[in-house]
């Protein structure tokens, strides 16, 4: 369950147990022991999560609502056995300790859905995370698939009559499933991640590994043509839609980083990307793949 949702359930849980806590005039409660009791655990259920969600970042805001409770819980069992009459100390104990334990629900909703900002040596790291991802391996990527994609615009209307055009094509769609190989090699060895990048650093490791998928599918349907045989276009189409899809998800997650960390548009603007320095430095990448040959004859097809 994500934060977003965890506080909307939250909402509903303290709806809820206002609405089942009406009684009558005699004082007898309106609804049934069953829903009480089915409202209080839903209560306590969001009072556990939201307790484990937000002890490491907002420990303050967890204490205050975690003792309000208890108090809240102490003082209506004191009222159900004592029935002091209004006005009396634990009846204004009650009622402040109410307004209390409230605040502190609104200040756990608050922080469930507004992630804090990430500061200090951990907003340096994050950046240095993003930095390496973004502009090294991303570009090195970018590199691999543009030499593959000039190869495929260059050779592929003869690729079933040439025999070079079918060689050149294969081998650069193995270059570039090595590549992706080694994507997701240097991604691994990205170690340790902040926490705070943890989202982030597990969408580009599946945006990796769809880009491998679909580098996988595109040789062998490199292979097929070359053979004369046809491919499962379909299929190719389904990984590439996956890996788009993969794309899209980093770099939402990039971005929700990005907020937290709280960048100015100046300092996203200043984080390298696909500039043309990037670009020339992804070109002087020492990385050669293993060697490998295709050898097509005009016999063989």
């Amino acid at each position: 369950m994500k934060n977003k949702t965890l506080a909307i359930y939250g909402i509903g849980t303290y709806i809820l147990s206002v609405i089942t806590s009406t009684s009558d005039i005699e004082g007898n409660p309106v609804f049934p022991v069953a829903v009480i009791l089915i409202s209080g655990f839903a209560g306590f259920l969001f009072f556990i999560m939201a307790t484990i969600r937000l002890w490491n970042h907002a420990r303050n805001v967890v204490l205050i609502y975690m003792f309000s409770t208890i108090i809240l819980i102490i003082l209506s069992v004191i009222q159900e056995i004592t029935s002091p009459t209004d006005g009396s100390p634990i009846i204004i104990l009650l009622n402040v300790t109410k307004i209390i334990h409230f605040i502190a629900f609104v200040w756990a909703v608050l922080a469930l859905i507004i992630k804090p900002r990430i500061e200090g040596h951990e907003r340096e790291r994050c950046l240095a995370y993003i930095t390496e991802t973004v502009t090294n391996i991303t570009a090195f990527l970018d590199r691999e698939s543009t030499l593959f994609n000039n190869t495929l615009v260059k050779y592929l209307d003869s690729i079933s009559e040439s025999p070079l055009a079918a060689s050149k094509i294969c081998s650069a769609a193995n270059r570039l499933v090595q590549a992706a190989q080694e994507v997701i090699h240097r991604h691994d060895l990205i170690q340790p991640i902040p926490k705070a990048a943890f989202p982030m650093y597990y969408a580009y490791s599946t945006l990796f590994l769809r880009a491998k998928e679909w580098a996988e599918s595109t040789l062998a349907a490199m292979e097929a043509l070359a053979n004369d045989m046809t491919p499962h276009y379909e299929y190719v189409q389904h990984l590439m839609d996956k890996r788009e899809s993969a794309w899209h998800e980093a770099y939402c997650e990039e971005k929700k980083l990005l907020k937290q960390l709280g960048l100015t548009e100046s300092e996203v603007e200043a984080i390298p990307r696909q500039t043309h320095s990037i670009l020339e430095a992804a070109k002087e990448d020492s990385w050669h793949p293993e060697p490998c040959s295709y050898v097509f004859t005009n016999e063989a097809k």
